[in-house]
């Protein structure tokens, strides 16, 4: 039930325009997501209520619905939207668990006014929930730590999406760091991937690391994903 004007319109849109990786997502997830008339509900009363009315964000949460992930890791949170949304799609998906790390501590939104994107959160409604782990500090420090504890335990990562220190050096630590504890199938994805200037962190590992291939190709603020063969 769709309880917002905001919510009808955003269906109606959803109906008539599919993004390009929508359209791959629906291709290769067909048989694990739902029919697009009960998926666009999801998404509709999802975006209305959190305010996310970007087609990357109504794109990660198909992606994590078809994929139907144990584990994802983001770097950056800013005011919570795309954790917000993965982690509504894992509960559609009754399993997985989000850690998110970011340098900034987490704030409580109630000491801001929503807009100031340095108020780490902000949009969370969902602050204590079960599948959430939130990890304070710099991806340098904190993505090492938390992939040496996967290791230890035998898990591998499904989802990987770098949103944080944009700039190449950054880029390519994380994602030549997370590469070994991709599981096979797994993918990892870079956010605003053209919008900076991080194409030599791209060809750097899409010439070493030969069990990555390019999965989707976005533009401007759209995601650059690879998946693990």
């Amino acid at each position: 039930m769709i309880s917002s004007l905001k919510g009808k319109l955003w269906l109606t849109y959803c109906a008539w325009f599919r993004p390009p990786l929508e359209q791959k997502l629906r291709e290769d997830f067909s048989a694990s997501l739902p029919p697009w008339s009960e998926l666009g509900v999801e998404v509709a009363d999802f975006l209305a209520s959190t305010g996310q009315s970007n087609v990357p964000m109504r794109e990660l949460y198909l992606l994590v619905r078809g994929l139907k992930p144990e584990i994802v890791v983001e770097t950056g949170v800013a005011r919570g939207g795309s954790t917000a949304t993965i982690l509504a799609a894992m509960d559609k998906n009754q399993k997985g668990e989000l850690h998110s790390i970011d340098a900034t501590k987490l704030r409580d939104p109630k000491e801001n006014d929503g807009y100031n994107t340095d108020m780490i959160g902000s949009i969370m409604r969902i602050r204590q929930h079960s599948r959430w782990h939130f990890h304070e500090g710099f991806s340098y420090d904190v993505l090492p730590a938390l992939i040496r504890k996967f290791s230890a335990s035998g898990q591998k990562v499904s989802l990987f999406i770098h949103d944080s220190d944009h700039s190449a050096k950054c880029v390519q630590f994380e994602l030549f760091a997370i590469s070994p504890a991709i599981a096979s199938g797994g993918f990892v994805a870079s956010h605003d991937a053209f919008c900076f200037d991080n194409k030599p962190a791209f060809r750097a590992f899409e010439r070493q690391q030969q069990d990555y291939r390019i999965y989707f190709e976005g533009k401007g603020n759209e995601y650059r994903i690879y998946r693990k063969r």
